[in-house]
């Protein structure tokens, strides 16, 4: 090649991604494969349900539990003072989209009367400045017929349409709805995770009672002592779903002679 032949570098490099990372959001579009794209190439590949799941914090079982019920909606408000909301949190990763199809929370019964959980109330959280619930993104109530393992209390629910998550910082909250004419109700409990994942778990009783001094959303071994015989910072809980790529496009080096 002359040395006096002019030589043309043209180097682009182009990162489009369809969201700000920066936020929690949802429903946001994810990456389609291609018609015809080989399922088994990297980033085209979509599990549903996930193997293994999208989240698992379910190895550390402690030897005690969290409340998280409601117990003044289906009795008259008759221990409606006693309501508290428990919840843990996730992460999804940068670089992918989750569409949760299945969320387990980990609990057991306590009490021997009343009627017990007749729903539960699953929610999702942004993630708060102070680590701890923000804005709620999602909230269904699912009835004690439509929990898997309903009687073994480590409950099972089917997100229909699945719940899609974009990269970001998340809460997830599990709370029994019950029917309680006791005050030794039988009733659920979330049990705990004696390892911290991402931050410690939340928990918050709007009606101050028995000692609490939680009305908003605050860590809950630390702030609240909920309980206060507690043995681990967490909650049991598993999400399962796919996962997706974010839509991505690279431009590489191109050379013009």
């Amino acid at each position: 090649m002359s040395a006096r032949r002019a030589i043309g570098w043209a180097v682009g490099l182009l990162l489009t991604i369809s969201f700000s990372t920066s936020g929690n959001v949802l429903a946001q579009t994810p990456l389609t494969p291609a018609a015809g794209a080989d399922a088994g190439q990297p980033g085209t590949t979509v599990h549903e349900p996930s193997a293994p799941p999208l989240y698992d914090q379910t190895a550390h079982v402690g030897s005690n539990w969290s409340d998280s019920s409601d117990y003044g909606k289906s009795h008259g408000q008759l221990y409606g003072y006693l309501s508290n909301q428990a919840a843990d949190d996730f992460v999804v990763p940068s670089s992918v989209f989750w569409k949760v199809v299945t969320a387990t929370v980990d609990g057991q019964y306590v009490g021997v009367q009343g009627a017990g959980v007749d729903h539960l109330v699953v929610q999702i959280y942004a993630n708060s400045g102070s680590n701890v619930p923000g804005n709620q993104l999602y909230s269904n109530t699912f009835a004690a017929a439509s929990i898997i393992n309903f009687a073994t209390g480590t409950y099972g629910v089917v997100f229909n349409p699945p719940v899609t998550l974009g990269p970001g910082h998340y809460w997830l909250s599990a709370q029994a709805l019950e029917q309680c004419t006791a005050s030794n109700c039988k009733h659920w409990v979330w049990l705990e995770s004696t390892v911290l994942a991402n931050s410690e778990s939340a928990w918050l009783q709007p009606t101050p009672a028995v000692g609490y001094n939680c009305p908003t959303w605050k860590p809950r071994v630390s702030s609240c002592h909920e309980p206060g015989s507690s043995s681990g910072p967490d909650l049991l809980f598993k999400l399962e779903g796919s996962s997706i790529p974010v839509r991505s496009q690279v431009f590489l080096p191109v050379v013009r002679r």
